[in-house]
């Protein structure tokens, strides 16, 4: 949440759609976007250690409204053992071949024949996928790889 639980997102949510889910973690950030940004690395770690036998894992925005029914009948046709992140911009966003060429150059790394972005808002993970943000190390390896291809006007979108 960017508001408090006394904001009206937080009565939407809860009029709406939440309730209808059982295991559920929320997080209120009541600072800027960028420290936001910062913030939710940590939270798959936080999602897998309260629910670690999940098959899947969505994070939202507090702007976002779910259909419980179109995002069961999605996680149906999904293998929790796939490593594997959705969201928006998930087929639209692919990243350009010239782009992966330089960041691939940049960090010494080979890049994977396709690299889709995903843009908040919406993030739903396998339980695969989860489990790789166990390792602090690959999260701060992932930061640190990102600040790099910043830092060397490589940007991803």
């Amino acid at each position: 949440l960017t508001q408090s639980r006394d904001s009206s997102r937080w009565i939407a949510l809860q009029e709406t759609w939440i309730t209808h889910f059982t295991q559920v973690m929320v997080f209120e950030s009541h600072t800027d976007v960028a420290k936001v940004q910062q913030i939710w690395k940590y939270i798959p770690q936080r999602l897998y250690a309260r629910y670690p036998t999940a098959n899947f894992y969505l994070i939202i925005d507090d702007d976002v409204f779910i259909n419980k029914r179109l995002l069961f009948h999605f996680m149906r046709y999904r293998d929790p053992a796939e490593l594997a992140l959705y969201g928006p911009g998930f087929c639209d966003w692919a990243v350009k071949h010239d782009v992966k060429k330089k960041a691939s150059a940049v960090l010494s790394l080979p890049m994977p024949p396709f690299i889709h972005m995903v843009i908040g808002g919406i993030m739903f993970f396998t339980a695969a996928a989860v489990r790789l943000f166990m390792d602090s190390n690959r999260v701060m390896q992932c930061i640190d790889d990102l600040e790099t291809l910043y830092g060397n006007k490589i940007f991803l979108w």
